[in-house]
């Protein structure tokens, strides 16, 4: 219920979730399997190699251009998460452990609310694969296999996000020397994995490299995705060093309390337990650690992370319990349930009230049904898109655009003329309807002071944000000095 009630009806996120869904779709279109676009323009924006576009093409292909379809490998990858820790939970702590860490898990508010499970958005798949090489880790250095398992789905978390699957190099490489486990094995071990790794990444760059004809994308992408994201603010929001501690403490809330708890009262792990204690704890904290030092934050970064804290407060919680007697006990038992009853209700209120899809949303969601608007029509926009807007308008819809530039992309000038639009890229069509026959997409703010008797019978439908006008030229209303602008 948490990852597919309502899965296709909720607001669409006007951030990387729309973005996302027109370049997958741009993609699938123009048959272009390396390089993504968004409004026809090469993608680089976005500096991700192609993996998650694959994903949600995949997903086009066999459920149609809709929300679900954009939405549905996030949730599906949530499901196989939840799946994958109760089983790696058990394997290590043993039954009502992972039972425990999987509900914590499930009503995880960060886990499933924005940028989670029910987002277009690949932090989900991401925090998948991560958790797929944190069981392979403790095997590492007795088992060929396990090494060249690693380092598969380390490249894959590469394909996938690039350089978010660095914390997972760097608690790797703690654990391996905080256990040991680095003196039973030979560097020369390391060859095969290391080889597989390299060899995935290497061809994806090289592919990348014969298309755009120059290093362009992945310079970039070093530069930008890694460099400047660790030592400046690239996006908007707040840095602040104790920001990530905040992030537990509102999106994995009540649970870091009952850790907190737990730890004070005692300290020291099981000995059976303590080489996956220890693993898990690298889990959880490294990436808190990296990415706070980094400069730019966003909440979504610690999703990978979840897994790790739902084991450690099922952990802490089984503690509690066994220190605690008689009345506390059946205190701390009560306590447990609201506090997984206040988790679910936070989600089910976010799902049911606060995501619903606004008024413009479901207006140009609904410009279909109006028979004077069929789909493949072209749409003349007059104000800048914003991501939701034309994933609705071009992909949902279906209707081909020819829109003013778009904010936050590249502009043409800027990008070296051997990558500028690279040959295996085919932009989406966007040509004009005949004279007469096109339609006009207006903010209603743009037409103030406009007389509204200059339209007549040319307004095909409108609402509170929009208007919808035929066969009407931006130029022929005579007032195209006396329009609004719209940033």
């Amino acid at each position: 219920m948490n990852c597919f009630w309502r899965l296709s009806s909720t607001a669409i996120s006007d951030a990387d979730e729309g973005r996302y869904g027109v370049a997958a779709s741009e993609m699938l279109r123009s048959h272009s399997l390396l390089v993504a676009t968004y409004a026809g323009r090469p993608e680089y924006w976005n500096l991700k190699p192609p993996l998650g576009y694959w994903m949600q093409e995949l997903a086009y292909v066999g459920f149609g251009p809709t929300v679900f379809a954009l939405r549905l490998p996030s949730a599906l990858c949530a499901m196989a998460l939840i799946a994958l820790t109760l089983w790696v939970c058990q394997r290590w702590y043993g039954r009502r452990h992972a039972l425990l860490a999987g509900l914590i898990l499930t009503c995880c508010f960060g886990f499933i609310a924005h940028h989670g499970a029910r987002n277009g958005d690949l932090d989900s798949a991401l925090s998948l694969i991560v958790l797929g090489t944190v069981i392979q880790i403790p095997r590492l250095a007795q088992s060929a296999r396990s090494r060249l398992l690693w380092a598969g789905l380390l490249a894959l978390g590469f394909l996938l996000k690039s350089f978010a699957v660095l914390p997972v190099v760097l608690f790797t490489a703690l654990y391996l020397a905080w256990s040991g486990d680095w003196r039973r094995s030979r560097w020369r071990d390391w060859l095969p994995a290391l080889a597989l790794l390299a060899g995935i990444i290497g061809a994806w760059v090289l592919a990348r490299y014969r298309v755009d004809g120059s290093m362009y994308f992945v310079d970039r992408m070093m530069r930008e995705d890694l460099l400047q994201r660790s030592t400046q603010v690239i996006d908007p929001g707040t840095s602040k060093p104790w920001g990530y501690l905040e992030v537990l403490l509102d999106r994995f809330a009540p649970w870091p309390l009952f850790i907190l708890a737990a730890a004070l009262l005692r300290k020291r792990w099981h000995a059976p337990q303590r080489c996956a204690s220890r693993l898990v704890l690298l889990w959880a904290l490294v990436p808190l650690v990296t990415f706070s030092l980094a400069r730019t934050h966003h909440h979504w970064y610690l999703d990978p992370s979840y897994p790790a804290w739902s084991i450690l407060a099922a952990g802490a919680l089984l503690e509690l319990l066994a220190l605690s007697a008689g009345g506390r006990r059946v205190a701390l038992s009560s306590l447990l349930v609201l506090a997984v009853l206040f988790c679910e209700g936070r989600i089910l209120i976010r799902i049911g009230l606060k995501d619903r899809r606004p008024p413009n949303q479901v207006f140009l969601m609904s410009l279909q049904d109006h028979a004077l608007i069929p789909a493949s029509q072209t749409i003349e926009v007059a104000f800048p898109l914003s991501y939701s807007e034309r994933f609705i308008l071009e992909v949902v819809d279906g209707y081909h655009l020819v829109a003013g530039d778009q904010r936050r992309t590249v502009p043409t000038a800027s990008i070296p003329p051997a990558v500028a639009m690279p040959p295996a890229v085919t932009a989406p069509p966007a040509v004009s309807a005949p004279h007469g026959s096109s339609v006009l997409l207006l903010r209603r703010r743009q037409l103030e002071g406009v007389p509204a008797d200059r339209f007549g019978s040319a307004v095909l439908v409108a609402n509170g944000s929009y208007f919808v006008l035929k066969g009407i030229d931006l130029n022929s209303l005579g007032a195209a000095q006396r329009l609004a602008p719209v940033p």
